[in-house]
């Protein structure tokens, strides 16, 4: 398991895309994946790149006309958008050891739980995001709350 504390209002973003629920206008990050089509780029892959002083730092990797570059992203961006255009989700090895010895922050909080090992959690100001992992990819599967 991989924990995650992102925003309330990220993990809603994550949340929405998973259950498929569609909004009336388009949130950010369609609206990043819009532009995206629209200039042509395709996102590779994302990786959740770094874990440095409890912080989590990922990469979206991004093609267009043959070029490959890496976009800096949080984690929570990074990973709404990767689950809007079905991109593979990968996690660095460093980052799975570090996280094991830095440990999960103990709040009460409202946990959502999945069958395919996403667990969505909130507290007043904070949400977090929990994902099966499997090798360093992050397995994502559709699920019910």
């Amino acid at each position: 398991m991989l924990p995650i504390w992102v925003g309330i209002y990220e993990a809603n973003a994550i949340a929405l895309e998973i259950e498929k629920v569609t909004t009336p206008r388009p949130m950010t990050h369609d609206l990043l994946k819009n532009l995206l089509l629209g200039l042509e780029a395709q996102v590779r892959k994302v990786v959740v790149s770094e874990l440095r002083d409890d912080t989590f730092y990922a990469l979206i990797w991004l093609e267009r006309d043959g070029q490959t570059m890496s976009i800096d992203s949080r984690p929570s961006d990074a990973l709404a958008l990767a689950l809007r255009v079905d991109c593979p989700i990968f996690v660095e090895d460093e980052v799975l050891k570090s996280s094991k010895n830095s440990g999960t922050p103990r709040t009460k909080s409202v946990t959502r739980k999945c069958a395919s090992g996403w667990r969505i959690w909130a507290t007043k100001t904070w949400a977090g995001i929990r994902c099966r992992i499997r090798g360093s990819r992050i397995d994502i599967h559709n699920y019910e709350f």
